[in-house]
Parts: structure tokens; C-alpha cells; sequence
């Protein structure tokens, strides 16, 4: 890959290190102050709920606006965000730490919806459109490369006396990140934009319209969309039963679940490596179609796992797949829909795509709280089980379809 691309793969190196060892600490963390599955929902739909709010007015102006600078401004935000976690952590009493876990997950919400469009909006800048697949898969594999490795490290180092240097350590990460994406050039159309842009409510009325019209437009791309938020919809709350289940019900001590979590991160970076070869050799609909039965298929299984190694392999298998959808949608998204309408399509993407998530995990900590993380996983599986019958139907009709033009 070209110089500046792999400038800014070492930017996204070192903010996922920050990445992966706060997603693995932050519900554990919650779990043990809280001892409610409940909490821990709620702390994740803070994260969530921004996108809902954000989403589509950012879209808007995406498009418009120097999309690096942007994500420079919102990691110096959670630089600072994480930095405040770590003094609250180290000085104050269980209850405001609790509330400001609250409040640092919210912000750092808001700064995920704009660093998440912007970035999915500036790859294809800086690569070439016949690069695409390749660079998002580098970029999923160093994510998942390092979801691998920090799970185990911080497991072992986990403790209450560190617990709060895991928050340190990830505000600096976004430091290093911000001051390394100011050496990541890209060209004029972006550099000599401004930060941010002034647009009338009707104006940007008429740019959230364009972004839905061109997606609707799109049936190949609507399709995945319905398909992915249901995914979505159905499974955000799974995470959460599952931690529960290792923890409180099997009694799987914390530095095992910390292996658990990077073995099957190992399963992630093999979709993400895989992903691009499969596209070479397969049409992406039955990538889709065979990733959603073989997740489905791996999720009947897991409830009746007793053993921390059977569920290891069961969530690789599930988070390959998983792996290789998000790089398949999000690569069809940047080859079909022109640059200059991308921010606007990512923004409704995603919008719609995580809008539902506060909904599904409000909904997910009541049924975990009323009915156990067992069941909860137990009637998850068979939703997955419906939705690939469904998206079955869905797809083939479009196969056809593309068969007789």
C-alpha cells in the first residue's frame, strides 16, 4: 500500500490498542461495581444513543468539512475523556465513579459518531478504488489482531489496584493517534476544506433527504442494510449475556475470560484476512447469505457450552463471519455510491444501522435481568435461526434478478 495509507494504519494500530483494552475492561469494570447486567446494558446503549441524535445532521455536512481534522478533534477529546475516567477512578468514591463511567461513555459516543463516518469517508482518499477491499481488510485485521492480544494481557494484569492505568493508557493511545494523523497528507478537496460548515435547517433537510434517496436508489445496498440492522437489532444484547454467563454462572475467572475474549478474536482477524480472497472467487450474496446460517448455527450451539474452550471456538467461528460481512458491506458501499455523496450514505448507514442498538440493549437488560443471560442467549440463537431463513428469501430474489439482466 502507498506511503500515506500506511501512515494512517499505524494511527488506527495505536487507537485500537486503546480500543481493545477498554471494550475488554469497561464491562467487566461495570459488572463488578454494579453486579447488574442491567448497568452494563444501559452503559452501552449511552455509547449508542449519540448516533440517533448525530448521525444524519454530520452526514450532512461530511461531505463538506476536512474529514481529518475531525477525527484529530475527536481523539483529543478522548484523550481527554479517558484521562478524566482515570483520576475519577484513582480518587473518588464507587458511586461517582459509576456516574461518570456514565458520562465518559456518552461522550465518547459522540465522538464515535463523528470519527466512524469520517473515517469509512476518508479511506477511499487516500487508496485506490481497486484497493478498497484490501485496505478495509488490513484495517479489520489490525483490529482484531490487537482484540486478540490486549484481552489476554490485560486479564493477567487486571486487578483493582490497575484498573485504573488500563483508562490512562487509553487516553494516551488517542493522543499518539491524533499527533500521528497530522503526517497522513491527503489532497486538496479535503485539506482546503474547513472544519465545519454553517447549513440552514432547510438546507440540511435537503442533504439528509439525498443521502436516503440515493441509498433507496441502491436496492443492492438497501437490502443489506435491512438485513444487518436486524442482525444487529437481534444480537447487541448477546455480548453481554455472554460475559455474564462466564463470569457469575460458570465462574470463570477474569484472566480466563481475557483468553477467551483473544481466542476468538483470533477467529475476527481470519475474516478479515479471509474476506478479501473470498470476494475473488465467490458473488458476495452468498458470502452473506453462508456467514449469517453459519453464525446462527454457531449461536444454537454455544448455550449449551460448559466449557471456556468450546466457547472460545464457537465465538471465533461467529466473529469470523461477522468479520467478513462488515468488510463486504462496507466496501460495497464505498465501489457503488460516488465520493461525493459517501459521507452522506455512511452517515445513513450507519445511522440506521446503530440507531437501533440503544433500543436493542434497553430491551436486552430488561429481558437479562427478568429471564438470566442463559435464556436471553438461548432465544437469541433461534432469532438468528429465523433471520436467516429470512434473509435467504430476501437475497434470492435479487439473485435472480441480477441472473436474468
Amino acid at each position: 500500500m502507498n506511503n500515506i495509507f500506511k501512515k494512517y494504519y499505524v494511527s488506527v494500530f495505536i487507537s485500537n490498542l486503546g480500543n481493545a483494552c477498554i471494550t475488554f475492561v469497561l464491562p467487566i469494570y461495570t459488572l463488578e461495581l454494579t453486579n447488574s447486567t442491567f448497568h452494563l446494558s444501559i452503559i452501552s446503549a449511552m455509547e449508542m444513543i449519540p448516533f440517533l441524535i448525530l448521525g444524519l445532521p454530520f452526514g450532512a455536512v461530511i461531505d463538506k468539512i476536512n474529514i481529518k481534522k475531525m477525527m484529530q478533534i475527536c481523539d483529543c477529546i478522548r484523550f481527554f475523556n479517558y484521562l478524566f475516567l482515570f483520576l475519577v477512578v484513582m480518587l473518588s468514591e464507587i458511586n461517582f465513579i459509576i456516574i461518570a463511567i456514565y458520562i465518559c461513555a456518552f461522550i465518547n459516543g459522540i465522538c464515535f459518531v463523528f470519527h466512524s463516518i469520517a473515517e469509512s469517508t476518508l479511506v477511499p482518499h487516500i487508496v485506490e478504488k481497486k484497493e478498497l477491499t484490501k485496505a478495509n481488510s488490513l484495517i479489520f485485521g489490525v483490529e482484531y489482531a490487537t482484540n486478540f492480544v490486549v484481552p489476554i494481557l490485560t486479564g493477567i494484569l487486571y486487578g483493582k489496584d490497575t484498573i485504573g492505568f488500563f483508562f490512562l493508557f487509553d487516553s494516551f493511545t488517542f493522543l499518539f493517534s491524533c499527533l500521528i494523523l497530522q503526517f497522513v497528507f491527503v489532497d486538496k478537496s479535503i485539506s482546503e476544506r474547513k472544519i465545519w460548515v454553517k447549513l440552514h435547517f432547510k438546507e440540511l433537510g435537503c442533504e439528509i433527504r439525498d443521502g436516503f434517496y440515493i441509498l433507496w436508489q441502491d436496492k443492492k445496498i438497501l437490502k443489506m442494510l435491512m438485513v444487518v440492522v436486524c442482525s444487529n437489532f437481534i444480537i447487541i444484547s448477546y455480548y453481554n449475556g455472554l460475559l455474564d454467563y462466564m463470569k457469575n454462572q460458570l465462574m470463570i475467572p477474569t484472566n480466563i475470560i481475557g483468553i477467551v475474549e483473544g481466542i476468538y478474536s483470533l477467529g475476527a482477524l481470519a475474516g478479515a484476512l479471509l474476506a478479501n480472497v473470498l470476494t475473488k472467487k465467490i458473488t458476495g450474496l452468498k458470502i452473506l447469505i453462508g456467514c449469517i446460517g453459519l453464525d446462527a448455527l454457531c449461536r444454537l450451539l454455544l448455550p449449551a457450552s460448559h466449557s471456556f474452550l468450546w466457547i472460545a471456538a464457537l465465538m471465533a467461528i461467529i466473529e469470523l463471519t461477522s468479520a467478513i460481512i462488515n468488510i463486504m458491506v462496507i466496501t460495497i458501499r464505498q465501489e457503488r455510491v460516488n465520493p461525493e455523496y459517501l459521507g452522506r450514505i455512511n452517515s445513513v448507514f450507519k445511522t440506521v444501522l446503530l440507531g437501533v442498538n440503544p433500543i436493542g440493549l434497553v430491551i436486552g437488560g430488561f429481558v437479562l435481568s427478568s429471564i438470566g443471560s442463559l435464556n436471553t442467549m438461548i432465544i437469541i440463537s433461534f432469532l438468528c435461526t429465523l433471520l436467516f431463513f429470512a434473509s435467504v428469501v430476501i437475497f434470492k430474489r435479487e439473485y435472480n434478478e441480477k441472473n436474468k439482466n
